[in-house]
């Protein structure tokens, strides 16, 4: 099974290891002791209803145990979906989210519209892969190549 289907942490992936540092926006839902980081304050309680972003890996397991509701990150949020829906080949992936496909492969469970739209943006961005393939003007491949996530890099090579 390839690495970009399998949805398990592969502990050895490095692409996999930075996918799970992707920061995601949580909503605490009870009050959480040292876990607070605002050196204004004296206190390092996180408040219920506090908003953070936190590491993909952290989050998901504060949400197993219902400690943080998590929300989609910016990168599969309603309007990226309709950018992705009108057209994905002039998105700059790599500033929107540098492992796309990882990461959404593993919040896939919160949206089941995810795989399709994860499957559709793919497909688009897979035939300019390979017309980019067949061009040998340096400076152009250079500029789009620096817009891919990780996983259409590794396509590229």
């Amino acid at each position: 099974m390839s690495n970009f289907t399998s949805l398990r942490p592969n502990y050895f992936d490095i692409d996999d290891i930075m996918a799970q540092t992707q920061r995601v926006p949580c909503i605490f839902n009870i009050d959480v002791d040292g876990l607070g980081t605002d050196s204004m304050s004296e206190s390092t309680t996180v408040s219920r209803n506090t908003r953070l972003a936190l590491p993909f890996w952290m989050a998901d397991k504060l949400n197993e145990e219902e400690v943080v509701d998590m929300e989609a990150p910016k990168a599969f949020s309603k309007r990226a979906k309709r950018m992705f829906g009108a057209s994905s080949v002039h998105v700059d992936m790599h500033n929107l989210c540098p492992y796309f496909y990882k990461l959404g492969g593993k919040i896939a469970e919160m949206d089941p519209e995810l795989p399709d739209v994860l499957g559709g943006v793919f497909m688009e961005r897979i035939q300019m892969l390979a017309d980019a393939a067949q061009r040998s003007h340096a400076q152009d491949v250079a500029d789009f190549v620096s817009q891919l996530d990780e996983t259409e890099k590794k396509c590229k090579q």
